[in-house]
């Protein structure tokens, strides 16, 4: 299997399995949660679905381009090299992370109802 149909594979793994019914109730009650913000033509639940699916879309083409130009996030102690990218948009977090020795792809979604960029707290230094 290519690199692009394994990222698809796990793409389509979160979408088919994600309780995203769940997570739309949970985000409803988070105060910044730019979901709230919205104005919705469909129903909630189907505008996450639609908008997790661009974010680990984005996610995998940018750690897939980050891999192709040996653009290393890390390597670990066995000299393994990894690839990421993750985008966020508070409460949700979409990843892609290559590792290129046997090489494998892993995509993951992270939906928070306690993590909030907004919520972030100032400091001086």
């Amino acid at each position: 299997m290519k690199l692009e149909q394994a990222a698809q594979k796990q793409i389509n793994s979160i979408m088919d399995w994600g309780d995203f019914s769940h997570s739309e109730k949970a985000l409803a009650k988070v105060k910044n949660c730019w979901l709230n913000k919205e104005e919705f033509k469909e129903c909630r639940e189907s505008f996450l679905r639609k908008k997790c699916r661009e974010l680990l879309e984005e996610a995998c083409q940018k750690a897939i381009k980050n891999y192709k130009n040996k653009n290393k996030y890390f390597v670990d102690l066995e000299g393994n090299s990894f690839y990421k990218y993750s985008i966020t948009t508070g409460c949700i977090c979409a990843k892609a992370l290559i590792c290129d020795k046997d090489p494998w792809i892993k995509v993951n979604l992270y939906i928070s109802v306690f993590d909030s960029m907004r919520d972030a707290e100032p400091f001086e230094e």
